[in-house]
C-alpha cells in the first residue's frame, strides 16, 4: 500500500510554490475557467503550464480543477482551453459536469479523470458508476463517516480523495441552490455567497445566530484512523487562501502523516503548539473533525461565532521565511566541450540524470575571439530556469588564434540543454514529457491557448468536434416540439396524495398524465393498491431520497428494496432518481422499469445529456425521460435540447414548486430546538428559521434518513410563462412540485394548472408570493 497522498490548494503560483516547499505531494489548482472557486486569483494558462513544469520536475503532481456545470455555449472553449495543460503533461482533472467528464476522456485520455465532490457521492455504488465512466478517483460528500469510506474502499477499487481540513459546507456539495436562488450567485459555478454564514433566528428569538455555520474541520489527531480507513489522498480546503495558509497546514500535516507512518499509533502524538498554529490560520473559532464520527450534532456548529480567529503574525512571519521563498531549484553541474574543428557540446547533469546538446563546428576566431569567461557567462544564465548551477567546466581547446562563438548559439545550445535535462528528469520521475506550448512571457490574463496553440489545433477545433460527437450515430439530433404536453405532479404528505386521488377521479376532463409519489409515504402509508388502482388514470412513478447512503443506522437500501418488491407487484410504472448512488444501485438489482433523473442529476449541457444516457444503458437501465435543471434559463434550455439526442417529448420541467435550496445531513431542528423523533422512524415535520430581511425560510425534517431540507420562501411559479414554453415546446413533461404545502392550497394550485395547461394559458394567479426562478435571470 502505496503512503498517503497530502494534497494541498493553490490560488495562485507562489502559493503552490509554498505549499512544495512544506511537504505537498501534489497540488489542485483552477485555471482562469471551468473553476468552482472564480473569486480566487487563480493560474493565467501560462502559469498552470509552468506549474505542471515544476511539480513534475520534483516528483509532484497537479490536479486541475475543471469542477463546474457548464453550459451549451461554453463547450466550444474547452479544447482549446485544456490542449496546452495536456500537452505539458497534466495529471488529473476534478470534473463535475457529465459532459466535461466525457470530453476529456475521449480527447484527452492521457489525463486522469477525478470525481469532484460536487458530484454528491455518497456509497459504494456511485463509485463503481462513476468508475465504469472512466474515474481514477472519487472525492465522496464530506458527509460521509469513516465507515462509510471503509466501504467503498473495500467494494470498489478506486482511489478516494477526502477532506482532512479547512472550511465545510453545511449542504450536501452539488446539492446547494441557496446562493444561486437567493442572490442568481451558484455554487455549480464557482460563485457561492455564502448565505451559510449569515445570521439567522428560530423565529421565536430575536438574537441572531448561525445555525448553518459549520465548525472548520482540523483532523490531525484523526490522522492515524484517517489512513487505516484506505484514503488515498488528504485534501487541504482553501484555494481562495493565502501562501502562509497553505505552506502552514500543508507543514503540520506533513509532520504528522510522516509521524504515524514510522512510530505507528503507540508513538503518535500531538503538540498542542501545532493545534495553536494551525489555529491561527485563518481558522474559525471553533473547530471540530467533521462527519467523520457522526451523523450529525449541534456541537458541530459555530452557532455564536462563524467569524475566523484573527491571524498571529508571528507564525506569519515565521511560515513565509521558512517556505515562502520562492522555487526550491534542481542543482546541477554543466560540460561545456569546446573544440575547435569540432561539433560544440554541452551537458548538463543531475545526480542522476543527464543531457547533452549538440551545436555546430566550432570555429576559428578571424576578429575577436569568444573567451573562456564569455562561454561561462553564457551557460550561467540560468536565472528563469528551475535549476541552479553548482559546477562548471569548460573544456577550452584551439590555436592561439582562438575560437569564435556567436553568442546566440551559446543561447540556444543552452535553452536545449535545459529543456532536454528537464524532461529527462520528469520522465525519470515517471510522468510524461512536458512539452510547452504557451510562451512564458504571456501575460497574466491569459485564458486559453497561444497562437501556438491555436495554429496546433485549428482543425481540430472544439466547436466542430463537439458538433460531430453529438450528431454521430443519432439520427434524431437536432430540436423538435414535444408533440404533446402532459401535467405531471409530485405529492410528499397523506393529505395532498388524498386531494389528487379524489380530483383525478372526479374530473371530468385533466391534463394530469402522471403522479410521483415519495418513497417515505409510499412505504408508510400502504398506498398500494391505491396506486394501482390510479393507473387506469395516469401513470404513477415512486421518487426516491434526494441522498442515499450506506450508513447502517438509516434504512436506505432496506427501503429501495421493499420499492422493487411493490413494483414487481405492479403499483407502479417505474422511478424518479435523484442521484448516482440509487441509479447504480437499481442496476446491481437489474431494475427494469423507466427510470427517470430528478433536476439534481445534472444535465447542463447536450454533451452531458449524452455521456449520462450512454452510462446509464452501459449499466443495463433504460432511461425514458430527463428532468432539466432549475438553474438554466429558457433560453439556455432551448440551446441545449436543440443538440440534444433526446426528444423534447422525454424531457421534464418544473413549472410550480418550492425550491430545495439545501439538502442537508445536519438538522436543523436539532440545532435550533432539540431531537425529539426516533432516528429510522416514518417521522417528518416541518420548521422555520428567519434571515435578517424578516423572511422565514421553511425546512423539513426527515427522521427516516435523519436528513434536512432547507427551502425557498417563496415557491418558483411559471403560470404567466405558459404560452411562451408552449410556443417553444422544448419539453414535453411539466411538473407540479408538492412539498409543503397543505391540501387545500394544493388543490387550488393543481386546479389552476390544469386548466391552464389544457387552454394553453395562464388562467389565473395560483399563489399570491412567488418567484420565476432562473427562467429569465442568468446564473453566473
Amino acid at each position: 500500500m502505496s503512503n498517503v497522498e497530502l494534497l494541498a490548494p493553490a490560488g495562485k503560483f507562489e502559493t503552490m510554490l509554498a505549499a512544495f516547499n512544506a511537504g505537498a505531494d501534489a497540488v489542485y489548482l483552477g485555471g482562469s475557467k471551468y473553476g468552482a472557486r472564480a473569486y480566487a486569483d487563480n493560474f493565467s494558462a501560462a502559469e498552470v503550464v509552468q506549474a505542471i513544469k515544476y511539480a513534475h520536475l520534483h516528483g509532484k503532481k497537479i490536479y486541475m480543477t475543471i469542477n463546474t456545470l457548464v453550459k451549451e455555449n461554453e463547450l466550444d472553449g474547452l479544447y482549446d482551453y485544456i490542449y496546452p495543460f495536456d500537452k505539458a503533461g497534466l495529471d488529473g482533472v476534478i470534473v463535475q459536469d457529465f459532459g466535461v467528464f466525457s470530453y476529456i476522456r475521449e480527447n484527452f485520455p492521457s489525463i486522469e479523470l477525478h470525481a469532484s465532490t460536487q458530484m454528491t457521492l455518497t456509497g459504494a455504488n456511485g463509485a463503481r458508476f462513476l468508475k465504469k465512466m472512466g474515474a481514477t478517483r472519487i472525492v465522496p460528500a464530506r458527509e460521509l463517516t469513516l465507515e462509510e469510506i471503509k466501504n467503498i474502499k473495500e467494494k470498489e477499487d478506486i482511489e478516494i480523495e477526502s477532506f482532512i481540513h479547512g472550511a465545510m459546507c453545511y449542504c450536501y456539495s452539488g446539492a446547494c441552490l441557496f446562493s444561486s436562488i437567493v442572490g442568481g450567485r451558484s455554487g455549480n459555478r464557482g460563485r457561492c455567497a455564502q448565505p451559510c454564514r449569515l445570521p439567522y433566528t428560530d423565529g421565536k428569538g430575536q438574537k441572531d445566530i448561525y445555525p448553518l455555520s459549520l465548525r472548520d474541520m482540523c483532523t490531525t489527531y484523526d490522522i492515524p484512523d484517517l489512513i487505516d480507513s484506505g484514503i488515498d489522498s488528504f485534501k487541504i480546503e482553501g484555494r481562495m487562501k493565502s501562501p502562509e495558509y497553505a505552506a502552514g497546514v500543508t507543514a503540520i500535516y506533513r509532520k504528522y502523516i510522516d509521524k504515524y507512518y514510522k512510530d505507528g499509533r503507540e508513538g503518535f502524538v500531538i503538540d498542542d503548539e501545532d493545534i495553536k498554529v494551525l489555529k491561527s490560520l485563518y481558522l474559525r473559532s471553533e473547530i471540530g473533525n467533521g462527519y467523520y464520527y457522526k451523523h450529525n450534532g449541534k456541537d458541530m456548529i459555530t452557532l455564536n461565532k462563524p467569524g475566523y480567529n484573527g491571524t498571529d503574525e508571528g507564525v506569519i512571519k515565521e511560515i513565509n521565511g521558512k517556505y515562502c521563498n520562492g522555487p526550491s531549484k534542481i542543482k546541477i553541474s554543466a560540460y561545456a566541450y569546446v573544440h575547435e574543428g569540432e561539433e560544440l557540446i554541452l551537458t548538463l547533469s543531475t545526480s542522476s540524470c543527464s543531457y547533452t546538446a549538440t551545436g555546430n563546428i566550432v570555429s576559428k576566431a578571424l576578429k575577436r575571439p569568444t573567451l573562456k569567461e564569455d562561454i561561462e557567462k553564457q551557460i550561467k544564465k540560468l536565472g528563469n530556469t528551475y535549476f541552479e548551477q553548482e559546477d562548471l567546466i569548460v573544456d577550452l581547446y584551439s590555436d592561439e588564434q582562438g575560437v569564435f562563438i556567436p553568442v546566440k548559439e551559446l543561447n540556444e545550445l543552452r535553452r536545449e540543454a535545459v529543456l532536454g535535462l528537464e524532461n529527462e528528469i520528469i520522465r525519470a520521475n515517471g510522468f510524461r514529457e512536458c512539452i510547452e506550448v504557451i510562451s512564458e512571457n504571456e501575460s497574466s490574463d491569459t485564458d486559453s491557448a497561444c497562437e501556438q496553440t491555436r495554429a496546433s489545433v485549428k482543425t481540430n477545433s472544439a466547436g466542430e468536434q463537439i458538433r460531430k460527437s453529438i450528431k454521430e450515430g443519432h439520427a434524431n439530433s437536432g430540436f423538435q416540439k414535444a408533440n404533446s404536453v402532459s401535467l405531471d405532479v409530485l405529492i410528499s404528505t397523506s393529505s395532498q396524495f388524498e386531494m389528487l386521488e379524489k380530483y383525478i377521479y372526479e374530473s371530468e376532463q385533466s391534463s394530469v398524465g402522471r403522479v410521483y409519489v415519495e418513497s417515505g409515504l409510499l412505504l408508510s402509508r400502504g398506498l398500494n393498491d391505491k396506486l394501482k388502482a390510479l393507473q387506469d388514470k395516469c401513470s404513477i412513478y415512486v421518487a426516491l431520497p434526494f441522498i442515499t447512503r450506506q450508513e447502517k443506522q438509516f434504512p436506505y437500501m432496506k427501503d429501495i428494496d421493499e420499492i422493487l418488491n411493490i413494483y414487481e407487484k405492479g403499483c407502479f410504472e417505474g422511478i424518479l432518481v435523484r442521484n448516482v448512488e440509487e441509479l447504480s444501485y437499481l442496476s446491481a438489482k437489474k431494475f427494469k422499469g423507466k427510470l427517470i433523473t430528478d433536476y439534481g442529476v445534472y444535465n447542463w449541457n447536450s454533451l452531458a445529456i449524452k455521456e449520462f444516457t450512454r452510462a446509464v444503458e452501459d449499466n443495463g437501465l433504460s432511461l425514458s425521460e430527463i428532468s432539466l435543471p432549475l438553474e438554466l434559463t429558457r433560453f439556455e434550455i432551448k440551446d441545449m435540447v436543440k443538440n440534444s439526442i433526446i426528444n423534447s417529448d422525454n424531457l421534464s420541467y418544473q413549472i410550480y414548486g418550492y425550491t430545495p435550496m439545501m439538502i442537508t445531513a445536519n438538522c436543523l431542528n436539532k440545532t435550533l430546538k432539540s431531537c425529539t423523533m426516533k432516528m429510522g422512524e416514518f417521522c417528518s415535520g416541518n420548521g422555520k428559521m428567519t434571515d435578517r430581511q424578516k423572511h422565514e425560510i421553511p425546512y423539513s425534517f426527515n427522521c427516516r434518513y435523519c436528513m434536512n431540507i432547507i427551502w425557498n420562501t417563496v415557491p418558483v411559479s411559471l403560470h404567466k410563462q405558459l404560452a411562451d414554453i408552449f410556443k417553444d415546446g422544448f419539453c414535453g413533461h411539466l411538473r407540479l412540485d408538492f412539498t409543503i404545502e397543505d391540501a387545500q392550497k394544493a388543490f387550488g394550485i393543481l386546479k389552476l394548472y390544469d386548466e391552464s395547461v389544457l387552454k394553453g394559458y395562464s388562467v389565473g394567479e395560483p399563489v399570491a408570493e412567488y418567484t420565476t426562478g432562473h427562467y429569465k435571470r442568468v446564473t453566473e
